[in-house]
Parts: structure tokens; sequence; C-alpha cells
């Protein structure tokens, strides 16, 4: 009888240790741990949410996203995919992270961050700023950070994201719009930077030109007069950077501001800003 209740007792303390890595909660992965649908990981001040999502109700298609987990909302306001060139089935998909860093969704091979680091040194994390960060020893016998969300950006600009071009990796860091409210598959529109004479942003409708910003006058785009007396200009501070390296437009939030930001590139071709006090576009 002793017997096995010991071995009852080992045997619960293993399941409750299977369950821990693979049931994670919290903010961050660890090595060799994994999430499947339903559950999340949830930034540290609880502002954003990732998991796996489907844009239609009762649909086993789905994403790994990243969304505001604000309860009040009446629809999931998504502002990072990972996979939105090619849906996975949500009920036997999984997000790994394996042990030498590398965070892949497995359900055909469909996406990964494609990063390596030192055995069992890295660690992938959701921050309140809606950037998730896979951190760890790259090779250099230090942390730092080897992949982040804010560089691939989908439809959404955050403040802290950067919009434009890095010369260094001839990378563009565009928003592209959904293909429709419910298809996160890169749509018709796309606003990003064109580096060709004086840097500016241009919105495109597939080959063609329906919108530019201007150049940048220190103040704003010199299209947009209104850019530094909006009423967003009181809640973020607008950037903008060009060298040699890289040209940029970002925006962050202002020390005093409580308040949250999101641009979006919409299905519809309009760039707009969701404005939380008023609850509508703005």
């Amino acid at each position: 009888m002793a017997r096995m209740q010991r071995f009852l007792f080992q045997f619960l303390n293993i399941l409750a240790v299977i369950s821990i890595v693979h049931c994670q909660s919290g903010d961050s992965l660890t090595p060799n741990s994994s999430l499947s649908n339903g559950q999340n990981l949830t930034s540290p001040g609880g502002i954003f949410q990732l998991g796996f999502f489907t844009p239609i109700s009762g649909s086993v298609n789905g994403y790994i996203a990243i969304w505001y987990s604000n309860s009040s909302l009446t629809e999931r306001m998504v502002v990072w995919i990972a996979n939105r060139n090619q849906s996975i089935n949500t009920s036997t998909a999984t997000l790994n992270f394996t042990s030498d860093g590398n965070l892949i969704l497995l359900d055909n091979g469909s996406w990964s961050t494609g990063t390596s680091a030192a055995q069992n040194s890295a660690q992938v994390q959701l921050l309140d700023s809606g950037n998730l960060i896979v951190t760890g020893d790259g090779g250099g016998g230090s942390n730092e950070t080897l992949w982040q969300s804010f560089d691939h950006p989908s439809d959404t600009l955050l403040p802290g994201m950067r919009l434009g071009v890095d010369y260094r990796t001839n990378t563009s860091r565009q928003l592209v719009s959904w293909k429709s409210v419910t298809n996160p598959f890169p749509g018709s529109y796309a606003f990003k930077m064109e580096t060709r004479g004086v840097p500016e942003i241009f919105l495109w409708n597939g080959s063609s030109k329906i919108y530019r910003t201007g150049p940048w006058n220190s103040q704003g785009f010199s299209g947009n007069p209104r850019m530094e007396k909006s009423d967003i200009s009181s809640q973020l501070d607008f950037n903008f950077v060009s060298n040699s390296d890289m040209v940029y437009y970002s925006t962050q939030y202002k020390v005093e501001s409580s308040a949250l930001s999101r641009a979006v590139m919409s299905a519809a071709g309009r760039y707009e800003r969701w404005n939380w006090e008023s609850g509508r576009w703005l």
C-alpha cells in the first residue's frame, strides 16, 4: 500500500511538471515549452495577449496573433499576425519554443522566427508595448534581442514600431492591409516609405500611388499640416530619422499620456487611427 502511494505521488508530480511546461501562462515562454489553442501569453501589465486567433467564428482556420486584452471590446482588436500568408488548423497546431531558441508554429511547418541561441539560454516574452521578442545568447556570450515582431509589421503601427527602410539589410518595414475584414492575407493596400529622392510615405493600391505624406519638415509631414496640432499630438511624439543606415517614421507615447494608440492600414484603403476615448476611427 505504501509503495502504491509513493508511486501515485511521483506520478502526479510528473504530470504537474508536464502541465507547467506545456500549459504556459504569464508573459513568456522558456525552452522546450509550447502553446496550443486556448492558451495565451499576456503582457506584464495585461495590455496585450498572444495566442491562436480565428477571424471567422466557428472556424478552425486561424493564426498566431497579438491583440488587445481589453475585455470591454466587442471584437478582438488584432495588432499583429505571425503567419498571415498561410492559415493553420487551430485544433491541431502548436506554437513551440525549442531548446536552441527557435519559435516555430507546428502545422506543416508554416512559420518560425528562424532564430538560434546557446542551448536553453533563450526566452520569448510579450511586452506591454505589443512587441514579441526572442532574447538569448546568439553566440556573443551575452543576452541580446535575436528577433522581434516590431521588425515584421502586419497592418498596424504601434508606438515604438518603425515604418521605413533599413539600408544595411535592404529591408522595408511597411503596413499592408488585410485582404478583407475576415481575411488577414496581405491585401491590395500598402503604406510604405519611398526613398527615391526626398524620403516620404506613400499609400499604394497595388502598383498605383494614391496618397503621399510629403517630406518631413521637422514638425510633421508637409502634406499633413495639421499633424502637429491634431488631438493625437497630445498623446504621442512623432519621430523621423534619416541617415546613411536607415530612414524611418515612428511614434512614442508622451510620458504623461495614459491613452493607447494604434494606426491601421485598413482593407478599405484608409490609413486610420483608433481613438480609444471616443471609441471610433479617425
